[in-house]
């Protein structure tokens, strides 16, 4: 049995965290040693001294309702923590490169929540049905509702061991994959109190009298509350680099347990439970002590937590090493407070970022250690500074623990990811796709994009092309870039004609194929790096009639296939022409009906399948021969004895015909002599047939071949231009023709049509590429709605005046390649403006409780008992 078949790969990862709105600021914050917490002047009121400090979630009560389908009344009812968890998991699964609508397997959800108090502030400003209240805010339905939402099918289970949980979560997540249950894995947690609230503090309690966590330090008198949310992705290791996931950290084993009796009180740390559960994961994990060289501690700042959990890492670490002082220790509760139900996946996601940027970020305010703890003799020294990560054996390698009140204790060790191979790619230019559901966070996603791809080189520009291509929904409003470098890229930022919106492409595609091209941009670019184009212009030169004087393939290369002859020039415009469409075909861009003119109608017939490229060939250069000779009587009957030779098909698609300018009945398909014989002497009625396609319905007219004859002749017609969305193949304004041909097939998608994008990869000549990298997905539209939405009822007794609510931001303008959707802008279900960091005035302070404020108004259950945590 290998191993590491038991290993389990972190694929994904979102989360919000006190001034952090994404990872990136998370990192940012935790490597420059900023403490995220919110200041408030120390206060007193009603006999209680509350702590001057929270770590407080910007936007917990902000939610794009539409996104996710609530209505405006449904989100405003639904618990802000329910909301932040489903906003996170999809942020994750973007991350992780996966589309929930398109993932072949079942995917579980493993995450709890803190208790709220969120439903009897619903009771109190709504008029509500009791049974759906309670629906929208029950913490048993909270991963039911992320599963339901975004369409996962594995496991949905909601775990509940207080700050334990979400560590717990990811411990029962990798159990899951490990039996089997699911094939990937969302586990995490969230805690955000709406409205929030200042917490007491108390002589002897856990929550600290100065509003600063001090972990490990003798001047640590407890935690300070705080808020967030994160989520990871996990898969089988094996499975995870089978299928090219991005691996950020690898999870070599876990454990959960819990105190039992062995403690002071029920909600008193204890040493032997959490030693016992250090010591289960390392075995699970198959690793000795002296290999990690980092834990992420509970380190809650208490004077008895922080002494009972670094004897237990002692005790644990005593059992395969007496090495002292190798290990480094550090709490990210010193940055961003006790987040509850949240703190273990913060830790968690901390430790993660560490492994990735190979660096310890420094645990905050430590000064002289506790008195109780003795780390010269212990293998911990607390890490006080941003340092390099150079573990002194083996690879980087960590523990991270989370302890619940009541004793549920959870350690999960975790190490760096295998390097990844680097796989070549061979295409010199890459389709980037951005979409979203508005103009708004189209822009935004754009924009973050063009930042996350600027130093990217062309393997890893290859791979976000395909995660984006392969593994982001995609939303009504596209933009695209054709890039060779990240630099590139800034195009996604300037709307123009690479944006657009769904719907607004005319129709179904039709290929349209011209006579002879007096401009012939090169192929030689897509000669070399598109196998499928590559092959059919070989098979056509195999075909090739005798007597062309010229190497077919070196006439189709070159540039300018002028002074070659008409003869040579119709087989290279067919060689090109049948290449494109099998290329275009390849790539899903299918036509619902052809057209051609002149030795174009050739190009048309062989898709409509009524003739094989081997039996067309022969006809053109004939054809060439007879306009050439002005319809001599040999060269006539040369023709009609090659079509002779042409078996009776029916076409597989309706054929405008440019002989008679109408579709082409059974019975023309069916008798090729008698067509071909007339198609050579006629100069054609391609007008007629563009009429009769003009008049049949809303169509894409996808001109397929080099130059733009065909649709400068559309764009002259404002019929063509009103009801019809014109597109060259090879638009002119590119140098590269492989760029070009990236532009139209960029430009198609944007105005709502799917391509085969699997098929697409496979393509190129290095066969279909499989490995996702994080990269910044659709975002969505967080605005604030009024404090009581519409049929909302007055609160009872005197109620503080609400601060104003931030105006909307202001849709877009329309502009000549995007415009707004006919519906409003989707509503956002909030609850109270949003809180800021930093000091901050009186009139925005967290409310204290209803009782301590006026005597009519009825008791409000705290947002989180003090004594909730451990």
């Amino acid at each position: 049995m290998n191993p590491d078949s038991n290993l389990i790969a972190v694929v994904g990862m979102a989360g919000r965290f006190p001034g952090a709105a994404n990872l990136d600021e998370f990192w940012r914050n935790l490597s420059g040693g900023v403490e995220s917490d919110t200041r408030f002047p120390a206060r007193q009121s009603g006999g209680h001294t509350y702590t001057p400090g929270r770590g407080i979630l910007d936007g917990a009560d902000r939610f794009d309702a539409a996104f996710f389908g609530f209505t405006p009344r449904e989100a405003t009812m639904l618990d802000p923590q329910h909301r932040l968890l489903l906003e996170c998991a999809w942020e994750a699964l973007e991350d992780a490169g996966y589309d929930p609508a398109r993932c072949p397997w079942p995917v579980g959800v493993y995450a709890g929540s803190s208790q709220s108090s969120y439903e009897h502030h619903v009771r109190e400003h709504l008029t509500v049905d009791d049974w759906a209240v309670r629906l929208a805010n029950s913490m048993d339905l909270l991963t039911a509702r992320v599963a339901y939402k975004l369409g996962l099918t594995g496991p949905a289970v909601t775990v509940q061991t207080g700050c334990s949980t979400s560590l717990v979560a990811i411990h029962l997540a990798a159990q899951a994959l490990l039996a089997g249950d699911c094939e990937a894995a969302l586990a995490g947690g969230v805690s955000a109190v709406v409205p929030n609230a200042l917490v007491p503090w108390s002589k002897g309690g856990p929550v600290s009298r100065d509003g600063h966590v001090r972990a490990f330090d003798e001047a640590g008198s407890g935690f300070v509350s705080g808020e967030g949310v994160g989520v990871v992705v996990l898969r089988r290791l094996d499975d995870a680099l089978r299928d090219g996931d991005h691996v950020h950290a690898v999870i070599r084993g876990s454990a959960v347990n819990n105190d039992g009796a062995a403690k002071v009180g029920f909600t008193a740390p204890g040493v032997d439970g959490q030693t016992d559960v250090v010591r289960a994961a390392q075995a699970v994990a198959g690793v000795d002590a002296n290999t990690v060289s980092y834990v992420e501690a509970h380190g809650t700042g208490t004077p008895l937590g922080d002494p009972i959990e670094v004897e237990a890492l002692t005790n644990a670490f005593r059992g395969t090493t007496d090495a002292r002082g190798f290990c480094r220790i550090g709490s990210v509760k010193t940055n961003i407070g006790h987040a509850d139900t949240a703190a273990g996946v913060a830790g968690f996601i901390k430790t993660v970022l560490a492994l990735r940027h190979r660096r310890i970020p420094p645990s905050l305010h430590f000064r002289e250690p506790n008195r109780k703890i003795d780390f010269a003799a212990s293998p911990f020294v607390v890490n006080t500074t941003l340092c390099d990560w150079t573990p002194s054996v083996g690879v980087r390698r960590a523990g991270i623990s989370g302890m619940g009140i009541g004793g549920t204790n959870a350690h999960v060790v975790v190490e760096e990811a295998p390097t990844p191979a680097v796989t070549p790619t061979d295409r010199p230019w890459h389709l980037l796709t951005v979409s979203a559901r508005s103009a708004g966070a189209l822009d935004t996603a754009a924009a973050r994009m063009a930042r996350a791809v600027a130093d990217r080189t062309d393997a890893d520009l290859a791979d976000v092309a395909w995660t984006l291509q392969h593994s982001r929904a995609g939303h009504p409003y596209r933009r695209f870039a054709v890039c060779a470098s990240g630099a590139d890229a800034t195009a996604l930022t300037v709307p123009g004609p690479s944006a657009g919106r769904t719907g607004t492409v005319a129709g179904d595609v039709v290929h349209l194929f011209a006579d002879r091209e007096p401009a012939h941009p090169p192929v030689a670019e897509l000669y070399a790096h598109e196998p499928v184009f590559r092959t059919a212009v070989d098979e056509c030169v195999h075909a090739a009639p005798a007597g062309l004087g010229v190497d077919l393939r070196e006439a189709v290369l070159r540039r300018e296939p002028a002074g070659t002859g008409p003869v040579v020039e119709a087989c290279v415009t067919f060689v090109v022409q049948y290449a494109l469409a099998v290329l275009w075909r390849r790539w899903g861009v299918e036509p619902v009906a052809v057209a051609g003119h002149g030795t174009g109608a050739y190009t048309a017939a062989c898709v409509a399948g009524v003739l094989r490229h081997d039996e067309a060939l022969p006809l053109v250069a004939q054809r060439a021969r007879v306009r050439r000779d002005g319809d001599a009587g040999t060269a006539r009957a040369d023709l009609a004895d090659l079509a002779r030779r042409v078996p009776a098909r029916r076409p597989a698609l309706p054929w405008v015909s440019d002989l008679t300018g109408g579709w082409m009945d059974t019975r023309q398909a069916v008798d090729p002599v008698d067509h071909w014989v007339a198609h050579a002497g006629s100069a054609g009625s391609f007008d007629a047939a563009l009429d009769t396609l003009l008049g049949w319905r809303a169509l894409t007219l996808l001109a397929v071949g080099r130059g733009t004859t065909l649709t400068d002749s559309l764009a002259a017609r404002p019929d063509a231009l009103r009801r019809h969305t014109v597109l060259a193949s090879l638009p002119a304004e590119h140098a590269s023709t492989y760029a070009a041909l990236l532009t139209t097939l960029g430009r198609l998608w944007a105005a709502g049509l799917e391509p085969h994008w699997c098929l697409y990869e496979g393509s190129g000549a290095a066969g279909c590429r499989c490995r996702r990298t994080p990269s910044n997905g659709a975002p969505t539209c967080r605005n604030p709605r009024p404090r009581r939405p519409p049929g909302a009822r007055r609160p009872r007794g005197p109620r503080r005046p609400a601060p104003p609510t931030p105006a909307p931001p202001t849709p877009a303008p329309p502009t000549s390649t995007s415009s707004p959707p006919t519906s409003s802008t989707p509503r956002r279900a909030t609850t109270l403006p949003p809180p800021r960091r930093t000091t901050v005035p009186p009139s925005r302070w967290p409310a204290l409780p209803w009782r301590a404020r006026t005597a009519r108004r009825p008791p409000t259950p705290p947002g989180r008992s003090p004594t909730g945590r451990s």
